[in-house]
């Protein structure tokens, strides 16, 4: 089974439909979609961002747009998208982590009552450390649900109102310690700093390293530290990207992965074995 750890999800059921005809043409069964509900302060750096720069990213600018200011997917849309193609989506609960007990409960709902199978937390935005103690609630009610956290990872865009600092990955090494049953996932291999990254998985059986975004520099980190930092069962695909990019992004990942010269039983482990294992899916 092929599962996408990381799609991002928008209000509009045809862009969702999308998704489905683009992991057909490609061949991946599941996608993980979640939505991104920003604060207000958020928004605004990032319109004055797009005023100035554009889309700092490979993803279409419209897509992003719709994702972060005009169409963002909030947990119930995401549940409504998954009981509607319970075959092809999995669900993410997107996790306001200043909300204090309230996330708790929102946490509880989500997986409780709306069915979605793990939690999305990007910190960035709300400019707070993994470690933070206000976060430790959540990890505890995470590992109650015994769902696995996929955490932002690495630099953000341009806007004044997010801190890249706080995703380093080297502030989910306490956190993975403090609860050893916690199943942490670091999307974009914490790029840039890939070598922390690997020490940081290393070290904790509970760490995982999703590769989503650009493609090159991640895999040429992963051809210099493969089995000798990390070993295939610690790393995850997930595209991060819109439905157009989706096919391109994943071709190139699965040539890539061949080139390594990565055995198929550990290719079908990054691919979707290791994300099934998490999330509790016969593959």
């Amino acid at each position: 089974m092929i599962i996408d750890f990381h799609q991002l999800a928008v209000h509009d059921e045809k862009i969702m439909e999308e998704y489905i005809k683009a992991m057909d043409s490609v061949g991946i069964d599941k996608g993980c979609i979640m939505g991104m509900i920003l604060p207000e302060k958020v928004k605004e750096g990032l319109k004055k961002m797009y005023e100035l720069w554009g889309t700092t990213t490979t993803i279409p600018s419209s897509f992003i747009e719709d994702l972060w200011l005009n169409k963002p997917a909030d947990n119930d849309f995401v549940s409504k998208i998954v009981k509607k193609y319970p075959d092809r989506f999995i669900g993410f609960a997107w996790v306001d982590p200043t909300k204090g007990k309230k996330a708790i409960e929102e946490i509880e709902h989500a997986v409780k009552d709306l069915g979605l199978s793990a939690l999305k937390i990007s910190l960035p935005q709300f400019k707070m450390y993994p470690d933070d103690e206000r976060m430790y609630p959540i990890y505890e009610k995470a590992v109650e649900l015994d769902v696995p956290i996929l955490f932002h990872g690495g630099i953000v865009g341009p806007s004044p109102y997010s801190w890249a600092k706080v995703t380093r990955p080297i502030y989910f090494d306490s956190i993975a310690r403090d609860f050893p049953r916690l199943k942490i996932v670091v999307a974009h291999m914490g790029w840039p700093w890939f070598d922390e990254m690997f020490g940081v998985a290393r070290m904790n059986d509970n760490i995982y390293i999703e590769v989503s975004g650009r493609v090159l520099h991640k895999i040429n980190a992963i051809r210099k530290a493969l089995f000798y930092e990390i070993t295939p069962d610690k790393l995850i695909y997930g595209s991060d990207t819109s439905p157009e990019v989706l096919p391109s992004h994943f071709t190139t990942w699965k040539w890539l992965l061949n080139e390594l010269g990565l055995s198929k039983q550990d290719i079908e482990k990054i691919l979707g074995g290791n994300a099934a294992k998490l999330l509790k899916i016969k593959a």
